[in-house]
């Protein structure tokens, strides 16, 4: 949990806004900036809130997203204005594309965050669920991207089994 804390923390840009529910990817960030003194600079708004964040509601997020100057980043869908670039780890508010747009671009920290996780031997639920959850982020990225991109491949070389990765290299008959 720290490890991954640690470099999604340290991936976001300073002075960064993170909205995020409470739950599994909230508190090890919490942890770590609290605890470990990372990257204080970076503000966290969680749905319900907690005796360490304000709680924002629903309506607030557009109002947060659409003043703030600061970049924003969330893990969860949030409701804003604006157009999207999705991570695979995280989203970016991106104001200088129009509600609904979405660009998808590979983070090396979602990538990162991948290899810490998948050179652990531990079969501890948290390490299972975050690996799962963040190789779903990325194959998605990696499929908008399409499959056989140069930018794909990065993503596809951690997730996929050599087999399945010779398949993609071939390609499709017609």
């Amino acid at each position: 949990a720290h490890s991954y804390a640690e470099t999604v923390l340290h991936s976001l840009p300073q002075n960064s806004i993170l909205l995020t529910l409470v739950g599994n990817y909230y508190l090890p960030l919490l942890e770590r900036r609290v605890v470990g003194g990372v990257r204080p600079d970076v503000r966290f708004y969680t749905k319900l809130g907690n005796p360490m964040e304000p709680g924002l509601a629903r309506q607030d997020v557009a109002r947060l997203v659409g003043q703030t100057g600061k970049p924003v980043y969330y893990f969860v869908d949030m409701e804003h204005d604006y157009g999207i670039e999705d991570f695979g780890i995280y989203k970016k508010v991106r104001k200088d594309l129009p509600k609904g747009k979405t660009v998808y671009t590979v983070a090396p920290a979602a990538v990162a965050v991948l290899d810490q996780i998948n050179g652990r031997t531990s079969s501890h639920p948290w390490n299972i669920y975050f690996a799962r959850s963040i190789q779903s982020g990325l194959i998605n990225v990696a499929q908008k991207l399409g499959l056989r991109s140069e930018q794909a491949r990065p993503v596809l070389e951690r997730i996929l089994s050599k087999r399945d990765l010779e398949r993609l290299k071939t390609p499709p008959s017609k």
